[in-house]
Order: C-alpha cells, then sequence, then structure tokens
C-alpha cells in the first residue's frame, strides 16, 4: 500500500516536472532540477516494475522454498566455508541496509536545497498540499529500502545456489575415494564398483537438474522481468549523481556530503546486480570442471554416458540475461561505467558553458 502511494506521488512528480521541462525549454531551468528529476524517474521505474511483477515474485519465494539446502550434508570442511561466507555476505548486507536508510534520511532536502526540489515547488505553488508534500518527503528512506531490497534477495540466491552446489561437490570429488588405490583397468570389470559410482552419479545427477531447474527459472523471472528495469534504474542514478556533480556548484557542503551518500548507495547496489550475475556464470563452469574432474575413466559405458550428458547441460554458463545477447555480468558493468562516462563528458561541457556565461 506505501508503495503504491509513493508511486503515484512520485509519478504525478515525474509527468508535471516533464511538462514543466517541455513548456519552460530552458538551460537554467534544466540545470535546477534535472538532478532530481532524474532520480525520481528511477524510483518511479523501480516501483512501478516491483508492483507489476508481484506475481512473479511470489512464483519466484514459492519455488524457491520447496529448494533447500542440508548442510549437515556437506564435509566439515566445506560446512565451515559455508558458514563463513554465509556470515560475510549477512554481515554486508547488514551494514549495506542501514548505510541505506541513512542516506535516505540524509537525501531529505533542508534550507536553500528545497528550492532545487520539483516537488516541493509543486506541491506548495500548485496543489497547496502539505500533506503530499510531506509523503514525498518520507518517502526518501522508503525509496531508498525499496531500491535495494531485490539486490539483497538476488544475492541470497545466488549464494545458495552456490553452497549447494559446495555440497554436491564434495560428493563428486569423493565418487571413488575408497577404490584410489585400484588401477582404472581392474575397476571396470569390477560390478560392484560399478554400481556404486551409478549410486552416486545418480544422486549427483538428480541434484543437478534440481538445482538447474530452480536456477534457470530464477534467470527467466528476474533477469527476464525485474532486472532490467532496475538496471535502468540504478543507471538513472549514476546520470542523477552526474548531473549534480557538474551542475550543482551553486549549493554547499552539506548537499555534496548527501551527494555522496547518493553515489555510493547507487553505485554499490548496481556492484551487487552485476556481482551475482557474474557469480550465477561461474556456478556452472565450476559444475563443468567438476564432472570433467571425476575419474571417469574408470567407468564403464554406462557410468559415462551419464557423466556425458551431465557435462553437456552445463555445458553453457548457465545467465541472467535480458536478452539473447545482454547477460547480467561484469561485461555489462563495464558498458554501464562507459555509458557514464559519456553522460560525464555531456554534462562537464554543460558546466562550461554556464562558467563561460
Amino acid at each position: 500500500m506505501v508503495q503504491v502511494v509513493l508511486l503515484v506521488v512520485y509519478a504525478t512528480v515525474v509527468l508535471a516536472n516533464t511538462y514543466f521541462f517541455i513548456k519552460e525549454f530552458s538551460t537554467d531551468f534544466l540545470n535546477q532540477y534535472v538532478s532530481v528529476y532524474l532520480a525520481m524517474l528511477a524510483i518511479v521505474i523501480t516501483y512501478a516494475s516491483i508492483l507489476y511483477q508481484q506475481p512473479v515474485m511470489k512464483k519466484f519465494e514459492d519455488e524457491c522454498h520447496l529448494f533447500k539446502l542440508d548442510i549437515n550434508a556437506a564435509s566439515r570442511e566445506t560446512s565451515n566455508r559455508i558458514k563463513k561466507e554465509s556470515k560475510n555476505i549477512t554481515v554486508f548486507v547488514k551494514f549495506h541496509l542501514i548505510f541505506i536508510l541513512i542516506g535516505g534520511c540524509v537525501l531529505i532536502p533542508m534550507g536553500r536545497e528545497r528550492k532545487f526540489q520539483f516537488g516541493i515547488t509543486f506541491f506548495q505553488d500548485y496543489c497547496h498540499s502539505y500533506v503530499l508534500e510531506a509523503l514525498y518527503l518520507l518517502g526518501y528512506p522508503v525509496s531508498a529500502y525499496v531500491f535495494v531490497r531485490l539486490s539483497h534477495g538476488l544475492w541470497y540466491f545466488v549464494s545458495h545456489v552456490k553452497f549447494k552446489l559446495y555440497t554436491i561437490l564434495d560428493i563428486t570429488k569423493d565418487i571413488s575415494a575408497e577404490y584410489d588405490n585400484h588401477s582404472d583397468n581392474d575397476l571396470i570389470d569390477c560390478d560392484e564398483y560399478q554400481k556404486i559410482v551409478k549410486a552416486r552419479l545418480l544422486v549427483i545427477v538428480t541434484e543437478l537438474t534440481e538445482l538447474s531447474r530452480i536456477s534457470n527459472l530464477a534467470a527467466s523471472m528476474l533477469a527476464g522481468h525485474l532486472i532490467p528495469p532496475l538496471g535502468i534504474s540504478g543507471l538513472l542514478m549514476g546520470l542523477s549523481v552526474l548531473s549534480f556533480i557538474y551542475l550543482g556548484n551553486f549549493l554547499g557542503y552539506w548537499c555534496y556530503f548527501q551527494n555522496f551518500m547518493w553515489c555510493i548507495t547507487a553505485m554499490s547496489t548496481l556492484a551487487i546486480y552485476v556481482h551475482c550475475g557474474q557469480e550465477f556464470e561461474n556456478i556452472s563452469e565450476i559444475v563443468f570442471d567438476a564432472i570433467y574432474s571425476t575419474r571417469w575413466s574408470s567407468f564403464n559405458k554406462s557410468n559415462r554416458k551419464i557423466v556425458i550428458i551431465t557435462m553437456s547441460i552445463f555445458q553453457e554458463p548457465m545467465k541472467l540475461k535480458f536478452t539473447e545477447t545482454m547477460s547480467c555480468n561484469y561485461e555489462i558493468g563495464v558498458q554501464l561505467v562507459k555509458t557514464v562516462y559519456s553522460f560525464a563528458t555531456v554534462m562537464a561541457r554543460l558546466s562550461d558553458d554556464q562558467k563561460d556565461k
């Protein structure tokens, strides 16, 4: 309900701001309001995409509840590794969330900064509503929380998949541990060995198939429906920060501190998405290498077929794809940085023009 109300308020501000941009069509008006306008547009896209894709998110949550990690099935070394990584991720997410909420509160405009917020001007001069203005301002920390919530959820999911893979790799690594002292030629004709290997291979294949199903479901739902609009929102936030840097020389030092918080929020959230996408790709490569590293030369034809089928499933890395050619990974992160840099060049020229005047 809160998100719906804020979406209506912010969408109204964005539409009104767009109308006046077209009506005024002046550099001064653009310089005054463009920074917050880009940020408001990013928030509207974020709210709209999350509300519109609620059924998708509900389906994803239901599927994930069926996919549970049994840490007791892992070896002591793997169990300790999972606990350590889980702790580090949890600590970072908590710290990041606290920082985001503080940043949302810090960004609430005060003093002379208020006149550079089109929303405040609009509600005071055109709507004459202090209630809408209060909602507009109090929505800052709420918007900051919504902006990063999905990135944290995606990180937990990707980590869960990775931890599940750790337990599967334990079985893969020890698939023929009891027979290390036997030669491959002797083991090929050993029925007992082949039965044990086949039973373990079937467990691995079953676990990996379920892992692949859930992962592909996440990729299709999150990457196809949610990450693209949220990626656009993150890009708009970055452009908003840059427009402030080059066009906000008329503001005081406090506003620069706000901008620093804003910049860290946007860039760190974008970094989480990019990191999760890359981790997702690396997972399938680990599976392929682990299966290939098994002692398959000692397997009979039936067991070798199982190995080949399993490797073929993970021959192509799993990806959080936007399109057939674009995925969420480090590569797209570099492309976004280049885009932001190009925008920075344009803003620098505008800033120089302002100084010349």
